[in-house]
């Protein structure tokens, strides 16, 4: 399920003059993954502004049910907004989970685009716990291709892409479409768009997973063999007298016959 509505009573209203047009409050989403049955599913968390409307919901049918997918859609918010919901709700998250973000649409409009990197980068720099997929904005084919926006998406997705390549957590999905993908404002995907890139993450998540490497195991350290100058030197020690006497006399005979 994609969407979520509170009442307007509810203990969180606080949080919406934070995250405006906040739709998916996670408090709910807490509540089911205390009720998930085990074996525990990978958990899929989707978060992003307008573009990510109905990813959760198509996601989640174009994966097999050992994945949990979750959503909260926040539409018109900046990428500071996105990346601080996502750092509250991702704690329970681990190395076979995954948190998925999709924003920078609001900064590069507003010409913040370096703003919104450096916002996702602190958030991938703090959550090496989990799998984090970062999906680039889409082309405004609502503007021209000319345009001084669609200039900027294209210098945003590549910082982005410079940016994270250091870090093994983190994989980038590019939101290849066309025009026919998206509705007749030429703003948000339409149906098609939506299964296409829910397609293309579920893609990338199945590699993720088939591709990790198992924890390495630390070998124990070999103790070496006590050598035969060493078993000499306990024999001495743990011996008698006489026994002593013997080796020392057998010792010197050796030498001499090797002079000889």
């Amino acid at each position: 399920m994609n969407h979520f509505t509170l009442p307007d009573n509810h203990q969180e209203e606080s949080d919406a003059s934070h995250f405006p047009g906040l739709v998916e409050k996670t408090a709910i989403v807490k509540i089911k993954n205390k009720c998930i049955s085990k074996p525990q599913r990978n958990k899929i968390l989707i978060i992003g502004d307008s573009h990510a409307r109905g990813c959760a919901a198509e996601l989640s049918s174009s994966l097999n049910t050992t994945f949990e997918v979750m959503g909260a859609v926040m539409p018109g918010s900046r990428l500071e907004h996105i990346m601080d919901l996502a750092r509250r709700e991702i704690s329970y998250l681990h190395h076979n989970d995954f948190v998925i973000t999709w924003g920078g649409a609001n900064v590069i409009n507003r010409n913040e685009s370096n703003t919104g990197l450096r916002h996702i980068r602190k958030f991938a720099l703090r959550n090496k716990q989990t799998n984090i997929i970062a999906i680039t904005p889409p082309h405004r084919y609502d503007l021209q291709d000319s345009s001084c926006v669609n200039k900027e998406i294209q210098v945003f997705n590549r910082k982005l892409h410079k940016l994270l390549k250091d870090m093994h957590h983190v994989s980038i999905t590019d939101t290849d479409l066309t025009r026919n993908e998206f509705t007749r404002h030429r703003l948000h995907m339409n149906s098609s768009g939506k299964e296409k890139t829910a397609k293309i993450i579920g893609h990338n998540i199945t590699n993720l997973l088939t591709s990790q490497k198992p924890p390495i195991s630390l070998k124990q350290k070999e103790v070496p063999l006590a050598t035969s100058t060493d078993e000499t030197k306990m024999e001495f020690i743990t011996g008698n007298a006489d026994d002593m006497q013997k080796m020392q006399l057998g010792h010197h005979a050796d030498k001499e016959n090797s002079d000889n």
